[in-house]
């Protein structure tokens, strides 16, 4: 039997990447408007399954003791959860990227 998480990656990572290169593909030819409420969309769900497998990571060390590392990986999941949120606000995937 394959656990949760490990489930849950292999069922999302694949349509989250379909999604980016759906985009990357077709979003040149959308307005600006309908553009910004794609990347919206888009980042509400990749940004939560990069967090995920980020924070998921850091409990992984933490159950082994390996506090170092449980450390980076919570260090890192705190950064994509800011970015996600920013992103999300902004209405852009690249939050820190300067507007088109």
């Amino acid at each position: 039997m394959i656990p949760a998480p490990d489930l849950y990656f292999l069922l999302a990572f694949p349509v989250v990447l379909i999604l980016v290169i759906g985009f990357l593909i077709f979003g040149g030819r959308l307005e600006g408007e309908r553009r910004q409420a794609v990347e919206r969309v888009l980042a509400a769900i990749i940004y939560p399954v990069i967090c995920i497998f980020w924070l998921w990571k850091a409990y992984d060390y933490g159950v082994r003791e390996e506090w170092m590392l449980a450390i980076a990986m919570l260090g890192v999941g705190l950064i994509f959860v800011m970015n996600g949120i920013r992103s999300v606000h902004q209405g852009r995937l690249a939050p820190r990227k300067r507007p088109r």
